[in-house]
């Protein structure tokens, strides 16, 4: 109870909104119910220890932040806790007054910044869909407009002679090439044009 009225206090003078929880089932279901940028636990815990309380949120919200104390912490206890997505590992009484206040603000930047490029990453989805389909458009423009003018060539045309070379030359002209690349590729394939 004393670190986390230290640890309230140290939080609250920086200007942050805290709740609290007297278990891990508890902090659960808060955190569930709320919004949250970062979360501090203690890792001895009635109902839920702090480990599997994180998680628990990291199931609910990957982007969640969790700063994991314990004043039986093992280099063991550290390492499980980082490999299961937790922010940081902080000893208590001693890394509470030293280091809550710049670990939790560290926090809250870095899950700041991971939202503001998950939105980057999903505006340049997008705006890649939005090319796409801008494209896509383009291209069945080229094309109603070559059928129009074709449809214009074979009723304006007197001879099939003259429509045939018309044709050839929409057509030819809406898949962005010329003649010389149609000579081309006969001259490869050893056919005479």
């Amino acid at each position: 109870p004393t670190v986390l009225k230290l640890a309230i206090n140290f939080l609250q003078y920086d200007g942050h909104t805290v709740a609290t929880a007297g278990d891990g089932e508890e902090g659960l279901q808060a955190f569930a119910s709320g919004e949250f940028d970062v979360v501090v636990t203690d890792v001895k815990m009635p109902k839920m220890d702090g480990i599997e309380m994180m998680k628990a949120m990291k199931e609910l919200n990957p982007t969640i932040e969790v700063i994991v104390l314990t004043g039986y912490g093992t280099f063991e206890m550290a390492i499980e806790v980082i490999r299961n997505g937790g922010y940081d590992f902080l000893r208590k009484p001693d890394d509470v007054g030293q280091r809550i206040r710049p670990t939790v603000q560290r926090a809250i930047e870095k899950r700041r910044l991971s939202l503001k490029n998950q939105e980057l990453l999903n505006a340049l989805e997008k705006a890649k869909d939005i090319e796409t389909r801008i494209t896509e458009n383009v291209q069945n423009a080229s094309l109603l407009a070559a059928q129009h003018t074709i449809t214009h060539i074979l009723e304006e045309s007197s001879s099939p002679d003259e429509a045939a070379h018309r044709v050839i030359a929409v057509l030819l002209d809406s898949l962005g090439c010329d003649l010389s690349t149609i000579w081309n590729v006969d001259r490869y394939n050893g056919q005479e044009s």
